[in-house]
Formats: structure tokens, sequence, C-alpha cells
């Protein structure tokens, strides 16, 4: 079990963008994220800026792809504190709105994640600062974290939208009155409102909230505009009054960018393009370079090309294709990430016959490093050249995208047409595929089962054992998985290792504690860390009169070899990265590496505590293995110091622990009972804080027996002073203290040169502060 205690799992419990899982399922790269928010901060300067600017600065901290910031923390932190600078300039012109604490909490506890990362000094104090400023937080400031992170989620795709509305409701339900989060609260809206129900009078929620917002603020041209667009939607007989709304808009918004572009997308929809270009112009004159823009001229040029019935069309409407072509290109020039527009730029030329041309841009397009473009650019290429293995890389990028869905439909029309025609393993094989990647995996089964008939190769042996392991059918997994034993040991393994997992976790579920944990166990037989933890899980909720069994033991004795085992494959993947980049190396041992260590020091606590149980010595085997793998633990910690707490923790356990055997003796009985005393308590074994008084008194009970060597006393002197600051027993701004007379200070330099019998006085002193 985790320690409560630890920067780390305080840090898990704030609310802010390092907790929000902002990356998951979001697929723009870092240049695309940045230029969104750099976008909304130049043209809309005075809506939502605080909770805009943290976006900003945690995207500088993210992993999104294509982040090589030089420093990125640091300028991360730089970001923050200019964000903290305008939140306190904000309340200081509005001295009596509470709510700003409540956007400080988030952007404090952003820093203290960010000073975490970098093993900075002040990460304690920051910590503390947020808790105690949590802890007292009003209603309204409350609201002002709610709005935050709902406009947080507005920029992080369409899976947190859903969860960005209910936020603002929260917020808007504390403070009705605040007219910036209810327009980000429609705007959210009219993303989603595909669905949107209409009352009696065919008005959606979205257009009623925008009209009551007009009604407070008649002068905000991006209001009008989105009115506008969403008059559109409701058909010709509301027409007129969207350009009605538009006139309002430009009234209003004129010399504003992004009035101007939205203007001219609805004079595009009303197929007013002559409008739509005028509108556009006057935004370039504003911005020359707006590499949206120029798209959007493009597309203006585009849609009176097509719009024409294709009888109707001459070579004079040509022309119209190549102004497209023309706009994209220097859109696509002005800034190369956007992806519309190349990608127009490589249809239109096969639109107007170009073939060579269409083919470099649609090779360009597959380079990409978004995803979900990625895989968009395969399957248009696939369509260009008819072609079945880029429908597969199309589906292989990224299945659940518009164009991984439309690849994987792609395929299997043309699959089933080959079947039809002339039945042959390879199409059933295909089949297969394209139904595991979509998730149907009774289909993809049945398909393999008939391209595995008419010829029984391994590697569809291999494929039915994943399909029937994924979708836990025992015995058909069974039955292929005894056929690639031999052939594939190492996926024979893993593949065994999960099966016994699923089945656990099924039994779990269903209840069945005893047959989960027998099935755990036989994942652990297969080195399987998932089902390592999961039979850790159910160990820990043991009764103690159910632990210490034989097989309590070797259960134990199960998991160490395998996280033995997993370090070994953690110490070569750190090997292979030496020469990498810092962030590469970081992001490994953030993501790999440190979780297994924490993980295993949780473990080896387990193991001091049944170290330290009387009438376990039994089982000598599994204690040697316990003490082999704290010496492994202990040697690297020492080696690369990733951790300064939890190397002081595991470092002055284990020599403890260690030298506490060896050196106890006389009066051994004494100190077991005082760990007994502890350990039967209403504590945890988590490392010694909260139990270090009584521990402290039986070391210097047996104080002439313990053998202190220079390394071990600085070790043991450093820790007592770290725990009493800890616990409180110091004064603020107590810097030296007085023994016998004599003043003292307790720094680390000084107190490495004392005596045990100095230091045991040292502590009797720090007593009488308590």
């Amino acid at each position: 079990m985790a320690d409560p205690n630890t920067n780390a799992s305080r840090l898990g419990t704030f609310q802010c963008h390092f907790t929000w899982e902002l990356e998951e399922k979001f697929t723009r790269d870092f240049k695309t994220a940045m230029d969104y928010i750099d976008h909304h901060l130049k043209h809309n300067p005075d809506e939502m800026r605080v909770p805009a600017m943290a976006v900003k600065a945690y995207i500088y901290a993210s992993n999104l792809q294509g982040n090589d910031t030089p420093m990125k923390y640091r300028t991360a932190k730089d970001a923050i504190t200019e964000a903290l600078k305008r939140n306190k300039d904000d309340s200081e012109e509005d001295p009596t709105n509470d709510g700003y604490n409540g956007y400080k909490v988030v952007l404090l506890a952003d820093l203290a994640w960010l000073h975490h990362k970098t093993r900075g000094r002040n990460v304690e104090t920051c910590i503390t600062e947020v808790e105690e400023l949590q802890a007292s937080l009003s209603e309204e400031a409350q609201a002002y974290m709610q709005a935050m992170k709902a406009f947080t989620f507005q920029w992080f795709g369409i899976s947190k939208y859903t969860e960005g509305i209910s936020c603002y409701e929260e917020a808007l339900r504390v403070v009705p009155s605040n007219v910036e989060w209810f327009f980000g609260y429609t705007q959210l809206l009219q993303k989603t409102s595909y669905s949107d129900p209409q009352d009696t009078y065919g008005t959606s929620k979205v257009e009623s909230n925008l009209r009551c917002f007009i009604s407070k603020t008649p002068k905000n041209g991006l209001a009008h505009v989105y009115l506008a667009d969403e008059l559109l939607q409701k058909g010709k007989d509301s027409h007129l009054e969207a350009e009605y709304e538009v006139g309002q808009a430009l009234e209003s918004g004129g010399e504003n960018v992004v009035v101007l572009q939205r203007a001219g997308k609805v004079f595009c929809s009303l197929k007013k393009y002559d409008k739509a270009l005028e509108l556009y112009d006057r935004a370039l004159e504003l911005e020359s370079e707006s590499s949206f823009t120029l798209k959007l001229v493009g597309d203006a040029h585009r849609f009176q090309y097509f719009d024409k019935p294709t009888a109707e069309r001459d070579e004079g409407d040509k022309q119209h294709l190549e102004n497209a072509i023309k706009y994209y290109r220097r859109a696509y020039e002005a800034d190369k990430s956007n992806f519309r527009a190349h990608s127009q730029m490589a249809s239109l030329y096969s639109e107007l016959g170009q073939q060579d041309e269409a083919e470099e841009v649609y090779s360009q397009l597959i380079e990409t490093r978004d995803k979900e473009n990625k895989a968009e650019a395969f399957y248009h290429f696939a369509e260009f050249r008819d072609d079945l293995a880029l429908y597969k890389e199309a589906v292989d990028t990224d299945v659940d995208s518009y164009g991984g869905k439309r690849a994987a439909k792609k395929i299997i029309e043309k699959m089933q047409s080959e079947l039809t025609r002339n039945p042959n393993r390879e199409a059933f094989e295909t089949l297969g595929w394209v139904y595991n990647k979509t998730g149907f995996i009774d289909s993809a089964c049945f398909h393999y089962q008939q391209a595995y008939k008419m010829e029984p190769r391994k590697e569809l042996e291999l494929r039915l054992s994943q399909r029937y392991v994924e979708s836990v059918n025992p015995d058909q997994a069974c039955k292929y998985l005894e056929l690639i034993k031999d052939s594939n040991p190492e996926e024979y393994r893993l593949l065994k290792g999960k099966l016994h997992l699923s089945l656990g976790v099924e039994f779990k579920d269903q209840g069945m504690t005893d047959k989960a944990r027998e099935q755990f166990s036989l994942s652990t037989e297969y080195k399987s860390l998932e089902g390592c933890e999961k039979l850790a899980e159910l160990l820990q909720n043991y009764t103690d009169d159910e632990k210490y069994d034989k097989r309590w033991i070797t259960d134990w004795a199960k998991i160490t070899s395998v996280l033995q085992n997993e370090w070994d494959l953690v110490e070569k993947c750190q090997d292979k990265v030496k020469e990498s980049r810092l962030n590469a190396l970081e992001e490994i041992r953030e993501k790999a590496f440190m979780p297994k260590v924490r993980y295993l020091h949780d473990l080896y606590d387990k193991y001091v505590e049944l170290l330290l149980k009387p009438g376990v010595d039994k089982y000598g085997s599994v204690l040697i293995e316990a003490r082999s793998l704290l010496d492994r633990v202990m040697s690297d910690f020492q080696k690369r110091r990733y951790s300064e707490i939890e190397y002081k923790k595991t470092r002055y356990t284990f020599f403890y622990i260690k030298d506490l055997k060896k050196g106890v003796k006389k009066d051994e009985k004494y100190v077991y009972m005082q760990l007994q005393k502890r350990l039967e308590g209403d504590y945890e074994w988590n490392g010694f804080r909260g139990k270090f008084p009584d521990l402290f008194d039986a070391l210097i009970k047996v104080q002439p027996a313990y053998d202190f060597t220079e390394n071990k006393k600085m070790i043991f002197l450093f820790e007592i002073v770290n725990e009493y600051k800890h616990r409180g027993s110091l004064k603020d701004g107590m810097q030296e203290v007085k023994i016998d007379g004599e003043k003292y200070n307790f720094s680390f330099e000084e107190l490495t040169e004392w005596s045990v019998s100095k230091v045991i006085k040292l502590v009797q002193c720090f007593d009488k502060h308590m």
C-alpha cells in the first residue's frame, strides 16, 4: 500500500492540470495545441485569460507528440508564475471577489507538480500551501476551480466535452452571473449540439443561451456570429435572421479576425461566396499570413466549383480549383501543420487530373505526426490508388479515427466481395484481422478459423491463441496455446499469464476470492506483472489469522521472483536510452522505472514486517529471497539516487533492520517487544514515520552492543533529526539547541561529527519542545 504521506500521493489529490488526465485520447500534437491556445490569447485577450495562460503552461510541460521545448518544465514554471501574477492583479481589481482563490489553488497545484517533476526544493512548501488554501476555500472559489477545469476541457478534445459541460453547470449554479463562463458553456453545448433537444418553438438550448448572453453583452461580436451559425442549423426559414446576426457581429467586432473568419463561413453556408471572400480579404489585411484564413479562402473557391452540377461545369470553372490550390498551398507554407489545407491540395490535384502532383502530396501527408490525421491521409491515399495495403495502414494507425473507420469498412466490403467470387485463405485472414482491429473478436475468431481450415499456418495458431485469450475462452485458448508452446515459448508464456489473470479478474468480480487467488498465483508462474499486483491486493486484505501460512509465504515469494525479473528488464531498458535525450530518459523513468521502484518498496515493507514477526524463521528460504530483493533495491537506489525521500527512507530502513539483526545481543528480546508493540497497533508498516520514538528507545537500550561505523552513524543521526523535524518537535525558526549549557547547531555537517551519546541528549532536548 502506498504511503499517503509521500509528496506523490499528496499531489495526486489535487485538482489541477496534472491530475485531469488531459492527454488521454487527445490526438493533437504539441504545435497544433500551442497554436490554438496562442490564437485564443491573441484574439480573445479578455476571455478566461488566467485559465488560458494555465493551459499554455501545461502544454509546455506536456508529453504531447513533438514537444521538444528546451527545459520544458522551467518554461512551464515561468508561464505558471505569469498566470499567478495576472490572477493576483485581477483579484486586486475586484477585492470583494473571493473566487480568484479557486484559480490560485489550481495554479499553485500545477506549480507543486512542476517542482516535484524537477525535484525542486520548494515542493514541500508549495504542497503545504495548496493544502492549507484548499481547506478554507469558499463555495465561490470552488466554482472558479470548476470553471477553470471546464475551460481546460474545451481544449483537450471531444472526449472531455461532456465533463466540461458538467463543470460549467456546477460553476454557474454558484455564480450564475458570470458571462465568461456562460459563453464558454454555450460554446461547449454548440460543439455537442447534434442531439440538442428543441422546445415547442423549435429553439435549441444553445440558441436560448446565446440570446440570453447577447441580451447581457450586446456588443459581443463573437456571440452574434455564433448565434448566426446556430440559426443556420434550423433551415432556410432562419437564413435571413442568420444574415442579420452576421451584420450585428460585424458592426460590433468588424476588426476582430475571428469574427471575420466565422462571418465568412456563415456566408459560405448561405452560398454567398463573394461576401465571404470580401470578409476573408479583410481578415488577411489584419493578418496576412494567417494559415487558417488562407485555408478558408481556398474552401470558398472549392465550394464554388463543386456547387455547380458536373454537367454544367466548363473550363472557366476550373479556375476556382486552381485558386483553391493556390490558397491551400499558401496556407500550408504558412503553417506546415495545417493538415486540412495540405489534404485538400491532394484531392483537388486529383480532380484536375494531375496525378503525379496528387501522388507527391499524398506521400507527404502520410508522414504527418498526428495519428488521427495520419490515418485519414492513408485512407485518402488508399482511395486514390485503390490499394489494400494503404487501407490496412490507415486501420493500423488509428482504428477509432474517421480515416481508420472508413478504411476498415472499405476492407470488409472488398474482402466480402472477393469471397463471393473466390473463397481463399488470404481474404478470410484479412477479415479476421480487420474484425479484430475493430473489436469484433467473435467475428475475428470465426474468420481466422476458416483461414486455418484452408491452410493451418503457425501464424494463425498464434492469432487464434491471442484472440481466445482476449475473449477469455479458456478451452479454445488452451487448445491453440498448446500448438504454439514449442514454436513460440515467449508468446506462450505471456498469453498463459494473461489468461490466468483474466480468469482471476472474473472470479474476483463474482466474489470467488479463493479461485481468483489461485488464478492470480498461476499467472505469476508465467511472470505476469499485473497478476502480481492483483495477487498482492488480495494478500494484503488477509487477516492476521490467515497470514503466514505456507501458501501466503509462497505467493509472496512468487511475486518477488517476478519483480526481480521485471527489474532486470527495466535495467536493460535504461541502458538502451543512456545516450538519448534527457526528456526521453525522464519519460522512461517516470512512466516505467519509478512506479516499479515504488511497488518494490511497498513490497519489501511487507517482507520487513515478516522478517520481524516471531515464529516465521522456519520459512528461511523465503526470507533469503526477501533479503536478496532488499539488497537489489538498495543497490539500485544507491547507484541512481532517483528520489531523495524514497532513497533516505529505503537506506535507513535497510541499515536499521540489517544491523539490528546483526548487532543486538543481550537486549534482543526488548527490541523485538518494542517492534511487536508497534506492528500490532493501528499502524501500517510503511517506514518509521509515526513509530520512531519507541524504536529509538529500543536502540538506546542496546546502544552498547550496537556497532556504529562512521557511515552508519551519519545516516542514523541525520534521519533522527529529519524525523523530529517532520513530527513537529522543532519550533519554527529554531536553529540551535543547548545541551549541558552549550549551544549546538544541528546541521547535517555538524551532526556527522557528534557522538551517539550527544545525539541521545539532543533527542531528549527535542522531546522538551514536543
